[in-house]
């Protein structure tokens, strides 16, 4: 399923529901400025109405391009995030990662705990927007 580039959510609504969702998960107040700097494809895909909240703050992302299997079949088209990885857990990921030569591999574990999908996955993406999107949103939760 191929998602078009139409506008469904105005920009300044777009914008409350990003600062509502971040200030939520972050605990601290942030600006209009630094929501556009740190998370502009998050805002973009809100406007496309790819990305919604439900009332705990929870994200749910369509992706753009979904994920096909190789016999042409949906594989993935939406992901509801998980909100919190506890530090017991965080543990368990990064058993084994040399972090000072192997940083991205915890990255990669993370990224896809808090999607809820295997690492290999992670490549499977088609569309460099969801990629970005799922990295923005993932940066609130590490």
């Amino acid at each position: 399923m191929k998602i078009t580039s139409e506008v469904k959510v105005a920009e300044e609504v777009a914008i409350e529901e990003l600062k509502v969702f971040a200030e939520y998960h972050l605990e601290k107040t942030i600006n209009d400025e630094k929501l556009n700097e740190d998370y502009p494809d998050v805002l973009e895909a809100i406007k496309l109405g790819l990305l919604t909240f439900n009332d705990e703050q929870v994200p749910t992302y369509t992706l753009k391009k979904s994920i096909m299997t190789d016999n042409g079949s949906l594989a993935l088209d939406k992901i509801t995030f998980v909100t919190r990885i506890r530090s017991s857990e965080k543990e368990k990921l990064a058993k084994g990662i040399d972090l000072k030569n192997d940083s991205f591999k915890l990255i990669n574990k993370l990224k896809a705990h808090l999607t809820g999908q295997p690492v290999a996955m992670l490549d499977k993406f088609p569309s460099k927007f969801d990629e970005r999107v799922i990295d923005q949103l993932s940066s609130v939760f590490m």
